[in-house]
């Protein structure tokens, strides 16, 4: 009842805000953010490279937010003959605008101790807008195009008095709190420019490491659903496709993720979407569907499974005739077939590992993620900034060890995998567990701001809901990586209701820039989940269905 109510709870608010908004038309496709000129926010005007304001969007901002976007050669606004405490976030994703909009929050908390000193932050952003990267495999199939998912950064981030950058970091030097940086976008200069921080929250997302495994990737043989461009030319695939099954009455289907990977959910997601797909257009019987994993079982997830996911998991999958190979490392993948060898369950067996061979017309496959191109430089892994992957190494309270005054959120982070498995698989980090780090990190800059000590750390709750084309599921784990307080699952059409309901929610708090609202947190309160880790009640959850 309380994950019903939640779920109403979010439909509401955020179609009331949107049909509220005079930017709202509700004869256009379902929920899909349009300008006053009739296109849709964030669209890419023709013939440009990037996306940028339209009209209708700059029509919503004030001069004041207009003025605040930092250009390379702003001067530094001083109040009061006081420099500004420089905090730069670097990402524009869940994590990064998240973040961003926290910060902010805790400079208004802070302002009687900061002694009036002013605060300048900045979000810099190799993509000039916010995609909700969860739709992504929606995206894949035609249920949403990519700009359905999308805000123009430079218009959300104005609004709350946060500069955007639309910049590529290209050099970070943490010994002088210093950053290098490309600007994008039209007329944007080509040398590098520095900027200067006090604190820095990196939060980039990953590299996604395709080239580790050979033919891997939408540069060649597999499509990827990891954002909004891969997953558009997966639906341009996935077109062409289901025409040539139509016409040929065959076709295969092969899923999964690769070795090293930690994003497991999407994948399963996606196998059953496209399950789905195919039964609506009578074509399923034609189409064999194998989903091919490095995780030991299926429904592990990265996270040693979360309550009876291996059973739920497996059951979805025999419902719907979908194959499964686990404990698989893909070896290559040549234009039409996936070449993988199989290893035994238990490291310890004297099983010799299986090579399997399968064909396929179409193939979609998470990739492993590694850190982001200025984050792999060796000298930051010898500084003790970042591991071997790149990923930022940090202490409980999301901040390095060796630089106090860098701190990580979201997938850039460096975390273990929860434990050993045959094929390597990492930990991944969902999207209520990287909210939880941007908070910590928001708190914890708050109090270096203030000359206090770091001291909160983030809950890492789990609260995952998914889509499995005809229905859903919602898997809740207190906190994500085990030993859990809770670890629990539900699955039912209801579910996927809340999904819908849940995409649209977050782009609405993205877009009024409060991603914490207060009954957010009243409701996620009830179930015990809080984002900090002192905030935690015990749990009351429903029975399990």
């Amino acid at each position: 009842m309380v994950l019903f109510c939640l779920a109403v709870m979010t439909l509401w608010h955020s179609t009331a805000a949107f049909t509220a908004h005079p930017s709202f038309s509700s004869h256009h496709q379902p929920w899909r953010f349009r300008g006053r000129d009739g296109g849709a926010q964030g669209e890419p005007p023709a013939a440009k490279s990037s996306i940028v304001p339209r009209p209708s969007v700059r029509h919503r901002l004030s001069s004041s937010a207009s003025t605040s976007v930092a250009t390379p050669d702003a001067p530094v606004d001083v109040a009061g003959g006081m420099e500004p405490i420089k905090i730069v976030v670097v990402g524009g994703g869940i994590g990064g605008v998240s973040t961003a909009f926290d910060i902010m929050g805790v400079v208004k908390e802070r302002q009687a101790a900061l002694n009036g000193r002013p605060v300048s932050l900045t979000l810099l952003s190799s993509r000039p807008y916010f995609e909700f990267t969860p739709s992504c495999p929606w995206v894949a199939v035609r249920t949403r195009t990519k700009d359905e998912i999308r805000l123009d950064l430079g218009s959300v981030l104005n609004r709350k008095g946060i500069n955007f950058r639309h910049a590529s970091v290209e050099r970070l030097e943490p010994s002088d709190n210093r950053l290098y940086v490309r600007d994008m976008g039209e007329g944007a200069p080509e040398d590098l420019q520095q900027i200067d921080y006090d604190y820095l929250v990196v939060a980039t997302g990953p590299r996604l490491a395709f080239d580790q495994v050979k033919g891997l990737g939408p540069a060649f043989y597999t499509e990827s659903i990891c954002n909004g461009e891969h997953a558009e030319k997966a639906a341009e695939k996935w077109d062409a496709f289901c025409d040539k099954v139509a016409r040929e009455k065959k076709g295969a289907i092969v899923v999964g993720a690769a070795p090293g990977a930690s994003c497991f959910g999407p994948a399963y997601e996606h196998a059953m979407i496209m399950d789905n797909e195919l039964r609506k257009k009578k074509l399923r019987k034609y189409v064999p569907i194998t989903y091919v994993s490095s995780e030991p079982y299926v429904g592990h997830l990265g996270l040693g499974g979360v309550g009876d996911s291996k059973g739920l998991i497996e059951s979805l999958f025999r419902e719907r005739d979908i194959k499964w190979i686990t404990n698989a490392h893909i070896d290559e993948v040549s234009p039409d077939t996936v070449h993988l060898t199989q290893l035994p369950e238990r490291q310890a067996s004297s099983d010799p590992p299986m090579k399997h061979d399968l064909p396929f017309d179409y193939g979609v496959f998470i990739p492993p993620f590694e850190g982001v191109g200025f984050l792999k430089n060796p000298k930051l892994a010898e500084l003790g900034l970042t591991n071997a992957k790149g990923c930022v190494l940090c202490n409980a309270m999301q901040q390095n060890p060796a630089f106090k005054n860098v701190f990580v959120v979201g997938v850039a982070t460096a975390i273990p995998p929860v434990e050993t498995t045959p094929v390597a698989t990492g930990a991944p980090k969902t999207g209520y567990m990287i909210e939880t780090m941007g908070t910590a990190t928001a708190h914890n800059i708050g109090s270096l701001m203030c000359g206090e000590e770091a001291k909160e750390i983030p809950s890492l709750n789990a609260l995952c809901i998914t889509d499995f084309g005809d229905e859903g599921a919602v898997f809740l784990a207190l906190p994500q990586l085990p030993p859990r307080n809770v670890a629990w699952h539900s699955r039912g059409k209801w579910a996927q209701l809340a999904k819908i309901a849940f995409e649209k929610y977050f782009l609405f708090k993205v877009y009024t820039g409060d991603t914490d609202p207060y009954y957010e947190k009243w409701a996620l309160k009830l179930l015990g989940i809080e984002r900090l880790e002192h905030d935690n009640p015990p749990p009351v959850l429903p029975a399990r269905r």
